[in-house]
């Protein structure tokens, strides 16, 4: 069954621990770095290469020259280190991945169409 890996971006946004395990003690929601690792497997494993250059959008909406892969340029965007901050507050690390996946995967898809 084909899906589209935006549709997987956004089941997963809803209800993470029905996709990601979590190694937490407490069993509570995936970490950031079980939700990068789940994603870039998915990614991987899709034809489409649907987060194929995605560091390079980050780099270009940003600023920066060498973003790093996208987990590492996320957390510290999160964290605003070297002065690069997120352009809406939010609660967490996931969150701004997920936002940042939305607005990269909508970007795309309009780009194709």
């Amino acid at each position: 069954m084909a899906y589209l890996f935006s549709e997987l971006v956004r089941a997963i946004r809803l209800r993470p621990e029905t996709y990601i395990y979590s190694t937490n003690s407490t069993a509570g929601p995936p970490t950031f770095d079980g939700l990068c690792n789940f994603l870039m497997g998915a990614a991987l494993a899709d034809a489409d290469q649907p987060l194929l250059g995605f560091e390079e959008w980050l780099g270009e909406k940003y600023g920066v020259s060498n973003p790093f892969v996208w987990p590492l340029f996320v957390h510290r965007l999160f964290r605003g280190v070297d002065g690069v901050k997120p352009e809406a507050e939010v609660s967490s690390q996931t969150d701004l991945a997920f936002d940042l996946l939305d607005e990269f995967l909508l970007e795309r898809s309009s780009d194709v169409s």
